[in-house]
């Protein structure tokens, strides 16, 4: 919590306030918080999950016809984390909703979660379309950035700097 040394990082101390940017409700999660740099996010972190390595099995199985074999690996990720398991007899689209949301739960509160699997299938809009209550306040079709597929997220201003040959993806301010 706030003020308290990091267990992991010598010298890294929790800041007794988030800064403003850091949140918008005064709530952060801060399983992986601590200031980064363009070379270190500062916090080692899993690569990958045991869950996530399931998920990715599921979906491969589905994509071949095996969408029965592919919620049974939906539905282990479901019994870790104390839920009931879902149908076998799903459709080969249902399956592949199930898993990317499946993804979106398990993975909610980590840098990744789920975005890119939803992102490289075209799915992302879609996705929070049907899954956030609050989709027609958030300007979706306002936002450049977001009319990508894939989405391309910003190359950050620190990495610019090491290297000004790059050039910022579309939607994104120019750099200057």
């Amino acid at each position: 919590g706030p003020g308290e040394a990091h267990q992991e990082i010598p010298g890294f101390v929790m800041p007794t306030e988030v800064p403003n940017q850091g949140t918008k409700t005064g709530y952060i999660i801060t399983k992986w918080w601590q200031a980064a740099s363009a070379t270190n996010v500062g916090v080692d972190f899993p690569v990958i999950r045991y869950s996530e390595v399931l998920l990715n099995y599921a979906e491969a199985l589905n994509e071949v016809g095996r969408s029965s074999d592919a919620m049974k690996q939906v539905n282990v990720v479901r019994a870790r984390a104390g839920l009931e398991a879902k149908s076998l007899d799903l459709s080969k689209a249902d399956v592949l909703a199930a898993i990317f949301y499946e993804a979106r739960m398990e993975f909610i509160y980590e840098f990744y979660g789920a975005f890119s699997m939803l992102n490289r299938r075209g799915m992302f809009r879609e996705f929070i379309k049907s899954h956030r209550a609050d989709f027609s306040q958030i300007d979706y079709d306002g936002k450049a950035w977001l009319q990508q597929s894939p989405i391309l997220l910003p190359i950050p201003t620190a990495a610019w700097n090491l290297n000004k040959a790059l050039v910022q993806n579309p939607g994104y301010p120019a750099f200057n």
